[in-house]
């Protein structure tokens, strides 16, 4: 038999057999399996930029979109502290409206620190128009003043060594500036000291009580307006989550809303027709005893490649709340799809041996 006879069965045989399978009334069961990623619903990342500002993004895992952003800039001209709630790093789990963090600005501290000093050299002029024994009070703020005195020639004298070995980059900038600015601080409560020595020394006239009160009553309500506003400096968290571990000098801490999962895995783009809304998946964990289920959510129809094939990304999202799965896991999902004719069987057995 010549080898163009031989070609020519070998052709015939096979569109014989594909018109057979073709028209037997028989489906076979059939599944996409492919290896997915649990990542939590939702998941908000507070990070700093270059430029030291804070930034706090949410990211929608089930919608695949992000759905947050925002950008705190601080005032170049001074120095902004953020310092992490205490119970974030001890209890590691929030929920929504906690505070996470509080923002502190030089700024406004040394705003409260000259309103206090204000404050506090007013109520020593009070003091001295209605003091009975002026010479104990007195003898009292003399002795407040040369506390100030001492405690502010001993910061000085440290900011002097560490200015020394800032110039040899021997102290970080970080440390050399809180220094700086307890220096000024200090400075500040001597001259506080001394206005209220001096005042309890003059003696107001009787007829200033009513003035120094009213000058009081607005300094006190300045701070207290003031205060609020230093208090609202605070970062709350926009969802409920457990706050992950993080090992990048940028990222600050990670909240993932882990109230509901959701599995990403990737599906050819042969089998893309297969697949709806609301179909049944299942998971399967390392180290599970039993299998998790899920429901596909909208396929979508945008392309990538994988491994050079085109497939594209499917998102499942988690029936029930279990502690089997943890974000970041890597699990086997199961779709159970329409049963196929033996042609279609055929075509993709073909077409997984040939890949």
């Amino acid at each position: 038999m010549s080898p163009r006879i031989r070609l020519l069965l070998i052709g015939t045989a096979i569109v014989l057999v594909a018109v057979v399978l073709q028209l037997i009334p028989v489906r076979l069961p059939y599944s996409v399996t492919a290896t997915g990623k649990v990542m939590p619903v939702r998941q908000w990342v507070l990070s700093r930029g270059n430029d030291g500002q804070l930034i706090a993004t949410v990211h929608d895992y089930r919608a695949g979109v992000g759905n947050g952003y925002s950008v705190s800039q601080f005032a170049r001209e001074g120095s902004m502290r953020f310092d992490l709630s205490p119970a974030i790093l001890t209890d590691r789990v929030v929920s929504a409206g906690d505070t996470i963090g509080t923002i502190r600005s030089s700024e406004t501290e040394e705003r409260l620190v000259d309103l206090r000093a204000k404050l506090a050299v007013a109520r020593a002029e009070l003091v001295a128009e209605e003091a009975p024994q002026k010479d104990a009070v007195i003898r009292e703020y003399e002795r407040r003043h040369s506390l100030a005195v001492e405690e502010a020639a001993e910061q000085h004298r440290i900011l002097e060594r560490l200015t020394e070995m800032r110039s040899r980059n021997l102290v970080s900038l970080e440390e050399y500036e809180l220094a700086e600015s307890e220096t000024a601080m200090l400075d500040i409560r001597v001259s506080i000291a001394r206005s209220q020595l001096d005042a309890v020394r003059s003696g107001e006239k009787p007829q200033q009580i009513g003035l120094i009160r009213s000058r009081i009553s607005g300094l006190e309500e300045e701070i207290d307006m003031l205060q609020r506003r230093f208090e609202s400096f605070s970062l709350t968290a926009p969802l409920p989550g457990r706050v992950s571990r993080s090992f990048s000098p940028d990222t600050i801490l990670t909240v993932s809303d882990t109230t509901e999962y959701v599995v990403a895995f990737p599906v050819n783009w042969a089998d893309y027709h297969l697949l709806y809304a609301d179909q049944p998946v299942s998971l399967t964990a390392p180290g599970a005893h039993h299998d998790v289920a899920a429901r596909l959510l909208q396929p979508d129809r945008e392309v990538m490649l994988v491994n050079r094939e085109p497939a594209v990304l499917i998102i499942a999202l988690v029936a029930d709340s279990t502690s089997v799965l943890v974000p970041g896991m890597a699990v086997g999902c199961t779709v159970r799809c329409q049963p196929v004719t033996l042609m279609e069987y055929g075509q993709r057995l073909l077409e997984s041996l040939l890949g």
